[in-house]
């Protein structure tokens, strides 16, 4: 794998109906009217071919629409840029874009990302726009409504109106001149789910989406991860910035802090805008992309499950981003966008990286044991701490940058284990998510969060973390459902109600946690190991235990016959 180099702007001077080509140190205005396109045929024949290319491109944009400038950095990964194109909605609104077009100034399919990160910055990690532009894709990528520069004002994350601006966007857009009509979406995170929305409407001339590292469940993935506030960095680090107008910033706020994080349990603000809702309703292929240390994982793996149209999975040894390596992206819209290489869900449609034994691993749909492995640990007394500050300080190295977690307020890699428990070495693949069950008496509390963590000891002793999972305790009922079983009976994947919050009684209690999807194949002379951490909620320094009576982890062991 490999990075690519960062689009970057060259040139912020605006002036009225006036955008700008910067070559070197030559600048072109190109005013809005014929004589712009006389101004590039006359510069055309006495520069490069690759700058005549360029030009070509900016006489076609020569639209109205396109506000502020066009630019471009000559480094070869680069592209030229048109600021500000103006996307008009039924309701009056302007959306703000900034448009990538292909060199060549011929129509080309269209690769849209919807973010509310401000547009103007987009790195290969967000998306990777050389790489798609080489490919002959235009790229557009936009502020939603009420963030950057766009109009209107933002109503709290994946809002309906948002869906409904995506959808006209896309419509928009699949009609403009440079574009053939065919549409794809692209982004992670927000704006990978997002993309779900918008497709579960079926605009007009969309014919792909691509969703990465998105939460699917703005409950469960994104606010409250095992009914435990989670992500309570997101709006202040969106909206308190630069660039973000002060109306905007404050609905923001008032939505996040005062309903989406003050809301403990689950309900109609959370349902209206989490993508597994809608799934079923979205026609066109999705490419879910998923990196294995990355807190939206769950969202990767249960979203391709529950999607019924076509579908690919990519789940690799990333974080919370898109891979580096933009080949499967590329390769996803060169083929839904322009007809080109095969069907990438028809066979071979789930790739899942190895850990342990560091390779890709391919079968054609998702492999699933008819029973998970069960490693029993046995009776644990597990202490409860007043609050997270009291953890452990050594922890496991994270296999991601700590700024994830930090950014984020996800604490997936940061926190310590107060207890940790070998489990042997487990022979075959495991794939899927590991369920964690107790069997549990609390003393000195009535309620908990708990952590949980599962890690590889190498050979060589050295330690790597694979995945975790957590749970408030009072939120422990489960809708069984709604949660998935293997053959067996057996539960799968766990669909916790978290509503109508229970005390943790005198006497025990069954706890199932759910971990966050992973792969990993144990080498020889290496095993897993079980971390357990635990505490208070309610703030009070007084010592609490958890008595486990029974401690387990079932894992997803894949047999042998369901691997190429």
């Amino acid at each position: 794998m490999h990075k690519r180099n960062v689009v970057r702007s060259l040139g912020e001077t605006e002036r009225p109906r006036a955008r700008y080509v910067k070559l070197s140190t030559i600048v072109v205005p190109l005013r809005i009217s014929p004589l712009a396109r006389a101004v590039v045929g006359s510069i055309s024949p006495s520069v490069p071919a690759q700058f005549r290319r360029v030009l070509a491109a900016a006489n076609t944009l020569t639209s109205p629409l396109i506000r502020k400038q066009i630019d471009m950095s000559l480094s070869p990964a680069s592209a030229l840029v048109c600021r500000d194109l103006r996307i008009p909605l039924d309701d009056g609104i302007e959306l703000s874009a900034d448009l990538y077009p292909v060199p060549s100034g011929l129509p080309a399919p269209v690769v849209v990302m919807f973010t509310p990160y401000l547009k103007g910055d987009v790195s290969p990690l967000l998306l990777q726009v050389p790489a798609l532009s080489q490919a002959g894709m235009n790229v557009v990528v936009v502020d939603i409504r009420g963030t950057g520069d766009s109009g209107g004002v933002f109503q709290g994350p994946l809002s309906d109106q948002e869906a409904s601006d995506g959808a006209e966007a896309v419509q928009w857009l699949a009609k403009q001149e440079w574009s053939t009509g065919r549409v794809g979406l692209a982004g992670f995170s927000y704006p990978g789910a997002i993309q779900l929305l918008i497709a579960a409407r079926r605009p007009e001339g969309l014919a792909c989406i691509a969703p990465g590292t998105a939460p699917i469940d703005f409950y469960r993935d994104w606010t409250h991860r095992g009914a435990i506030p989670s992500h309570t960095n997101w709006a202040a680090l969106t909206f308190l910035q630069i660039g973000q107008r002060p109306e905007c910033t404050s609905a923001a706020m008032d939505f996040y802090y005062g309903t989406a994080q003050a809301l403990a349990e689950d309900g109609p603000e959370f349902w209206q805008r989490s993508p597994s809702n809608v799934l079923a309703d979205i026609e066109v292929p999705i490419m879910f992309i998923g990196g294995l240390y990355d807190y939206f994982a769950r969202g990767t793996l249960r979203g391709f499950d529950a999607a019924t149209s076509p579908k690919r999975l990519v789940l690799g040894p990333w974080g919370h981003q898109y891979p580096q390596d933009p080949t499967e992206l590329v390769d996803w819209y060169r083929y839904w966008l322009s007809d080109e290489g095969t069907d990438p869900t028809s066979s071979e449609n789930v790739a899942v990286w190895r850990i342990g034994a560091e390779e890709w691993c391919f079968t054609t749909g998702r492999s699933m044991p008819a029973a998970p492995t069960v490693v029993s640990v046995g009776r644990t007394t597990i202490p409860v701490r007043s609050t997270q500050f009291g953890w452990p300080l050594v922890v496991t190295p994270s296999p991601v940058p700590v700024s994830m977690d930090m950014s984020t307020s996800s604490g997936m890699h940061l926190w310590g284990e107060d207890i940790v428990r070998p489990l042997g070495h487990v022979a075959g693949d495991i794939e899927g998510a590991p369920l964690v069950r107790m069997r549990l008496t609390a003393v000195g509390c009535t309620d908990a969060d708990v952590y949980t963590r599962l890690s590889l000891e190498h050979p060589d002793g050295r330690i790597e973390q694979l995945t975790e999972g957590r749970l408030r305790l009072s939120h422990r009922a489960i809708d069984t459902q709604k949660s998935a079983r293997y053959q067996d009976g057996s539960l799968e994947s766990l669909h916790h109600t978290h509503v109508d919050p229970q005390p943790l009684p005198d006497h025990s209690v069954d706890v199932l946690i759910e971990m966050l999807p992973t792969s990993v194949r144990v080498p020889e002379g290496g095993q897993l190991l079980l971390g357990v951490s635990a505490t208070r909620i309610d703030g009070v320094s007084r010592s609490a235990v958890i008595n486990a009576d029974e401690l387990a982890i079932a894992l997803p062991v894949l047999d042998v016959s369901t691997l190429d």
